[in-house]
């Protein structure tokens, strides 16, 4: 009986980490203080080329997007750039322990590393993109 105690004790947080990394469900924001933050470490990144207007438009974007994965599967991504709003929609699978996977409707496959880093969502992209976001920081969005 010790044991089995001890069994269940020693495999709580690696179950407790499961769950909570599967529970995707819901709407996420860009973490943008951690954002800007990641993104102003690297001289050499297309945000840190960007003229300063451009950099500023940018930023206005970050401030609007949603991120929302729906318990049914679908994903949706919501922001504003240059006064237009743009919609991107999906389905997404996320694999134990760590893959998230997102099929567009535009018929394109994305592919991201999970980690949860205390209340942060962080995705890496699992491929080499010409986008300035490689990584993103995602937090709940609180209503």
């Amino acid at each position: 009986m010790k044991s089995i105690c001890l069994l269940i004790i020693y495999l709580s947080p690696v179950f407790g980490l499961a769950q909570e990394m599967a529970d995707l469900t819901g709407v996420w924001e860009l973490d943008l203080d951690r954002q800007v933050r990641e993104l102003q470490k690297d001289p050499d990144s297309k945000f840190t080329a960007m003229p300063g207007p451009v950099q500023e438009m940018f930023l206005k974007s970050l401030e609007t997007r949603k991120y929302i994965f729906y318990a049914d599967g679908r994903f949706e991504a919501y922001w504003l750039l240059g006064g237009k709003s743009h919609v991107l929609g999906g389905t997404w699978e996320f694999k134990f322990p760590d893959n998230l996977s997102l099929s567009l409707e535009s018929g394109q496959d994305k592919k991201y590393a999970v980690s949860f880093q205390k209340e942060i969502l962080k995705l890496i992209s699992g491929e080499k993109t010409e986008n300035v976001l490689h990584t993103l920081y995602l937090k709940r969005e609180v209503p």
